[in-house]
């Protein structure tokens, strides 16, 4: 696999400036607000449900590539649906990131592949599949979420490592330049992502993905778990290598009680994709366009709901800005300063209390709320704009 190194940093960051996956089959480490923003979707969009996604101001759509759907006779692919899939996402500026999975009735009895005849096989198609879509920006997930306990995709550790590694050689033997990333745990799994490390998968991995969900605590307490996580990477990656940590998969349930409601739920998503940025984190996965209801962004037949006008609202406003730095702040608030070119913008929240802060900005800035709506704030001082904190983000930007 190639990957960046030092010698070549410097060139390789000047392709990820302009595109979503380089020339080197690396993933953009320093993306805009949209490009590292993503929606999962079960659906075959066209039409109006295409336009909606375009217009969230997501650029990565998030699905399952079946393998039991592709290969239905021994050793014959047909991707006709999923080349009509990969056109609509072409013509609106969508980039795909497919799940390679799952089960095959070909093959091991209709179980997720354990044995060699059902590694061999699942790894022909997976090679074959990428070859298919090669150069077309594609991130090629190895399965989804391994680790869930009671589900028909759940593999034990072993034989997940097994069938990864050798969709790995099959993969970098065909494609050595397209993006191959894994494993997809569920929460952080750190036995699971150590062992699939410890085996070597990190050769191989052009990222790490993980799906940080936690119901009962808001995003900004990931951080911590994914320096862990970025800790064992380093301990266990090749030298010389740069491998990103990405979120493949997040969403907020209205059913939890940190969220409650549909308007608590808009803030949350916001605060996700604005929170993993500011982790380094250069793609956020929102779960899920639709059907589910307590986590869809649209709803029957194609109504948006309070979560799409908030993110939309955010891709709007700092769609083509880049996370800068995170300015010194209070315990529980966030301040995070974008930058596009030598326009600056802030985004500024609290986990606590509303409360008024100053924003090293001048009069020339104006404040936006979550939902796009203009917020009024005092005259600026000598300090800066005053605004006042709440749980719901907004923006600080130029007039």
């Amino acid at each position: 696999m190639i990957r960046i190194r030092s010698r070549v940093l410097a060139y390789a960051l000047c392709l990820l400036s302009v595109l979503p996956i380089s020339a080197l089959g690396q993933i953009n480490l320093n993306p805009t607000v949209s490009e590292g923003f993503g929606i999962d979707i079960h659906a075959w969009p066209q039409g109006e449900e295409a336009k909606m996604l375009v217009d969230s101001g997501a650029r990565w759509i998030r699905r399952d590539l079946t393998w039991e759907a592709i290969e239905q006779t021994k050793g014959q692919y047909n991707f006709s649906r999923y080349d009509q899939l990969m056109e609509t996402l072409q013509r609106y500026n969508l980039h795909a990131l497919f799940i390679l999975g799952y089960a095959n009735k070909l093959y091991d009895g209709g179980s997720p592949p354990h044995t060699d005849a059902g590694r061999q096989a699942f790894a022909q198609w997976a090679a074959a599949s990428v070859q298919h879509f090669q150069g077309r920006g594609v991130l090629w997930e190895m399965w989804n979420e391994p680790d869930v306990p009671g589900t028909a995709w759940k593999m034990n550790v072993e034989d997940y490592i097994k069938l990864a590694l050798a969709v790995g050689e099959a993969v970098r033997k065909i494609a050595p330049n397209e993006a191959y990333i894994g494993p997809a745990t569920s929460l952080f799994s750190y036995p699971f992502l150590e062992s699939c490390f410890k085996a070597g998968l990190l050769k191989y991995w052009s990222a790490v993905s993980v799906h940080p969900y936690r119901p009962t605590q808001g995003p900004e307490t990931a951080t911590a778990n994914y320096e862990y996580v970025r800790g064992l990477i380093k301990k266990y990656a090749p030298p010389n290598t740069q491998i990103p940590i990405i979120c493949s998969e997040w969403g907020y349930s209205t059913k939890w009680g940190v969220v409650g409601d549909q308007n608590n739920q808009a803030r949350i998503a916001v605060r996700t994709i604005l929170s993993n940025l500011a982790n380094r984190i250069p793609l956020t996965v929102w779960y899920d366009w639709a059907p589910e209801p307590d986590l869809a962004l649209v709803n029957p037949p194609l109504h948006p709901t309070p979560a799409y006008a908030a993110l939309r609202a955010l891709t709007s406003t700092l769609g083509g800005y880049r996370f800068d730095r995170q300015l010194p702040a209070s315990s529980g608030d966030y301040l995070l300063q974008f930058t596009d070119g030598e326009k600056t913008s802030i985004a500024g929240w609290t986990t606590g209390p509303p409360h008024a802060v100053a924003v090293p900005l001048n009069n020339r800035f104006r404040a936006i709320g979550t939902m796009g709506e203009a917020v009024a704030s005092p005259p600026p001082s000598g300090r800066g704009i005053s605004i006042t904190l709440t749980q719901a983000p907004q923006y600080v930007v130029p007039q």
